[in-house]
């Protein structure tokens, strides 16, 4: 480091002993030239020509640097120079204002934080000088024009081939397109037989639609399943009057299902059913009957049973309940002043129905259960 700033001193002082003609000289001969104006005690008008000369020398300008109370020297040409730089040293922290040698425009002003010596911050100040200056040459520099791309070789035209055309047994099977997802709901709708228990020895069987409405992301699955069935009527005679008991049953029934394997699911539910009860009499000649009639009839029900899946759309449900009539209800007859009971409902009726079912919303397989993000 002494060496060195030895040698930046010796060159310094003999470019500032030098500088009326050398630097004036220089500058005639220069591409460019950088003048440099330093506010400050001589070491720092030395101190600058010997870092200014090393670094600035590197891109194709010239730097004359110059004490603040010098007279500028004459140059070739009016465009000289191509910047003008003031370094103020009189603080400790170093001052720089670089503007355009031509159009006197301010390129950069700044304030540099304090230096450690002198040398620093000398260093420092032309180093922001270096880059401006380098900056604004490649500015001025002039746009070569590209040069005209080779054109390219010819290219040689492939000889023709026939193109071999596959077979009927080489063509590829088209792949199957990927299941259809289920969505959050399921809605299934379809017919259902069950019989209807009367008391004795009537059994009514009938037969009816059903609309199910399934929440499938739900475990165990919740559904909401409505019924509407038509049951065969009974008959019975009372002397010479018969009566035609004609059952209609609406019925509503909550249940949760839940699968007990691949293609089985179990359910078990409860809900409430009306059923009305069409009452037509009929009577020999000569004999009086009371007019014909309705009646309801309102119970609640128990259900449990299995659910197969048949295919990815059709199901079959087979299922046992048990209905429990909230008031009794008996049909009578009355013939010579005696009452005689035709039908009778018992508070408890049990019953079987068989259902099959097409889901309208997709597969009915939870496990093709569409992922909603």
């Amino acid at each position: 480091m002494k060496g060195r700033n030895l040698g930046r001193l010796a060159l310094g002082c003999l470019l500032f002993f030098a500088a009326p003609e050398a630097v004036a000289s220089d500058a005639r001969t220069s591409p460019h030239v950088v003048e440099i104006h330093v506010d400050g005690k001589p070491a720092a008008v030395a101190q600058t020509r010997s870092v200014a000369t090393e670094i600035l020398l590197r891109i194709p300008v010239m730097p004359v640097v110059l004490a603040e109370d010098a007279v500028a020297p004459s140059y070739a040409t009016p465009d000289e120079p191509f910047v003008r730089a003031y370094f103020d040293f009189r603080s400790a922290a170093p001052r720089l204002v670089i503007v355009d040698g031509k159009t006197q425009r301010e390129l950069d002003r700044r304030v540099l934080p304090e230096g450690s010596s002198l040398e620093t911050s000398v260093e420092a100040v032309t180093h922001v000088l270096y880059m401006v200056v380098e900056s604004l040459l490649d500015e001025s520099a002039p746009e070569t024009p590209p040069s005209p791309e080779p054109a390219p070789p010819p290219v040689a035209k492939p000889p023709e081939t026939s193109v071999p055309v596959a077979t009927p047994e080489e063509a590829p099977e088209p792949s199957s397109p990927p299941p259809v997802r289920a969505g959050a709901f399921g809605l299934e709708t379809g017919i259902f037989f069950r019989t209807l228990y009367l008391g004795g020895a009537h059994l009514s069987p009938g037969a009816g639609l059903a609309l199910d409405l399934r929440a499938d992301r739900s475990e165990p699955q919740v559904s909401v399943a409505f019924a509407l069935a038509l049951h065969t009527p009974i008959e019975v005679a009372l002397g010479g009057a018969t009566a035609r008991l004609q059952p209609f049953t609406a019925a509503l029934l909550p249940s949760l299902q839940t699968e007990l394997g691949k293609n089985v699911v179990g359910l078990f539910g409860a809900g409430a059913s009306v059923t009305w009860f069409s009452l037509e009499t009929h009577a020999a000649e000569g004999a009086s009957v009371a007019s014909s009639a309705g009646s309801a009839d309102v119970a609640l029900d128990v259900t449990a049973g299995l659910r197969f899946r048949l295919s990815s759309r059709i199901a079959m449900t087979l299922s046992g309940a048990l209905e429990v009539g909230l008031a009794p209800r008996a049909f009578v007859g009355e013939l010579g002043g005696e009452r005689r009971v035709l039908a009778e409902l018992p508070r408890l009726r049990p019953f079987v129905s068989l259902s099959a079912t097409y889901s309208l919303l997709g597969p009915n397989d939870p496990g093709l259960r569409a992922e909603v993000d």
